[in-house]
């Protein structure tokens, strides 16, 4: 295996480049260094054609976070009912939207406490993205944690809004009269 070896200006220690044992197809690979060094937090990237440059690299990193909370009593079973919206505006239309929300159903004893959360891209009704259905029934008091992980990707620099609704079980009356929720709304802009 053939290799590029440099001694240290002092002579302590070295540095060596050393060839993978094969390349695709046996191919004559040349990789063209660039003509300046990068700034600080930059990172050498490649064009696909051998060209190297220093280059800022983005992707993966949260760029900024929006949130809401809000506590309600939630009467209805059968009915969609909005509880949260959310606006961010992406940086780039390569961004993704990571919306996490939380919503939390108190049921009294022995009923059910249960319910379906959407997701909509703009106002209720509108586009329904996701949607997730949790529930619990015990002989006390019990709480049902609703949760949504979703990622969209918009292909906007326009404002989004992102809303959340609730649809109580239909049917159980007693225990919907009586429950409350407590939800969280959260929208996080990933650099691509």
């Amino acid at each position: 295996m053939s290799s590029i070896k440099l001694t240290a200006d002092s002579g302590g220690g070295t540095v060596e480049l050393k060839a993978p044992a094969t390349t695709t197809s046996n191919a004559a690979l040349q990789f063209k260094l660039p003509v300046a060094d990068g700034t600080s937090g930059q990172a050498l990237t490649t064009n696909a054609s051998g060209q190297l440059a220093f280059a800022t690299v983005a992707g993966g990193k949260i760029l900024q976070v929006v949130s809401t909370e809000s506590s309600a009593t939630v009467t209805s079973t059968g009915t969609t009912l909005q509880l949260l919206t959310i606006s961010i505006t992406p940086a780039a239309t390569s961004s993704k939207i990571l919306i996490l929300a939380t919503h939390s159903i108190e049921g009294v004893p022995s009923s059910n406490a249960y319910g379906t959360i959407y997701l909509y891209r703009g106002a209720l009704g509108a586009t329904q993205i996701f949607n997730t259905t949790a529930g619990d029934n015990h002989a006390s008091y019990n709480y049902a944690n609703i949760n949504i992980n979703y990622v969209d990707s918009p292909s906007t620099t326009s404002a989004q809004s992102y809303t959340t609704g609730i649809n109580r079980g239909s049917g159980n009356t007693t225990s919907a009269s009586t429950n409350g929720t407590k939800y969280t709304l959260i929208a996080m802009e990933i650099g691509a």
